[in-house]
C-alpha cells in the first residue's frame, strides 16, 4: 500500500492532485499511465503521454527482467517508416484497427529487428507487440499489459495477411 501525504485542503481538485502526486513509490508517468487504462479508445491520450514521457522506462509488475521503454515511432528501429504504422493497422488483424506507438520492449530474444518489440495501444482497447511480420496481443487491456508484460506473448498471434505483406 502506498503512503499518502495528505494535506488539509477543502475538498478540491488541488487536494485530488496533491494525494497523486505524493504517492510514494509510484511516479507521476506511472500515475499517468494509469489514467490511460480506462480510456483505452482515446488514441490522441496515448500520443500526448509517449511525448510527454519520451525515454522513460517502465518495470512491469510481474514480469521484471523486461522494461518498457516510452518512445514514438521514430525512436525505433523503424524510425523515418511512418507507412509501417498504417501497415500494423491494416495488414494484421481480422479488422482495420487505429494504433498508436507506447514504445519498445528492447533486447528480448525474438526475430524482431535488433530485438526490438514495438508496443502498440490499439483503438479496440487491447496492446500488442510488432515482431517481424507477426503482431502479438500481449494484452487485453493496457493494464493487463502493464501488469503481466510480456508473459502473453506469442499466445494471441497475427502474421500479415497472405498476398498483402508490406514491401
Amino acid at each position: 500500500m502506498a503512503a499518502m501525504c495528505v494535506h488539509r485542503f477543502p475538498a478540491t481538485g488541488l487536494q485530488r492532485k496533491m494525494k497523486s502526486e505524493h504517492n510514494l513509490g509510484e511516479s507521476s508517468a506511472e500515475e499517468k499511465l494509469r489514467r490511460l487504462q480506462g480510456n483505452p479508445q482515446r488514441l490522441d491520450l496515448v500520443s500526448s503521454y509517449v511525448k510527454k514521457h519520451k525515454g522513460q522506462i517502465m518495470s512491469f509488475k510481474v514480469q521484471q527482467n523486461f522494461q518498457l521503454r516510452i518512445c514514438g515511432l521514430d525512436e525505433t528501429f523503424y524510425a523515418g517508416q511512418s507507412d509501417v504504422l498504417e501497415d500494423w493497422e491494416m495488414l494484421y488483424l481480422p479488422k482495420p484497427v487505429k494504433m498508436e506507438v507506447l514504445g519498445t520492449v528492447d533486447d528480448v530474444p525474438c526475430l524482431a529487428t535488433g530485438q526490438q518489440l514495438v508496443i502498440l495501444v490499439a483503438d479496440n482497447g487491447s496492446v500488442y507487440a510488432y515482431e517481424e511480420e507477426l503482431l502479438h496481443r500481449v494484452g487485453k487491456t493496457l493494464e493487463e499489459f502493464l501488469i503481466e508484460g510480456l508473459r502473453l506473448f506469442g499466445q494471441k498471434v497475427y502474421p500479415c495477411a497472405k498476398d498483402l505483406e508490406p514491401e
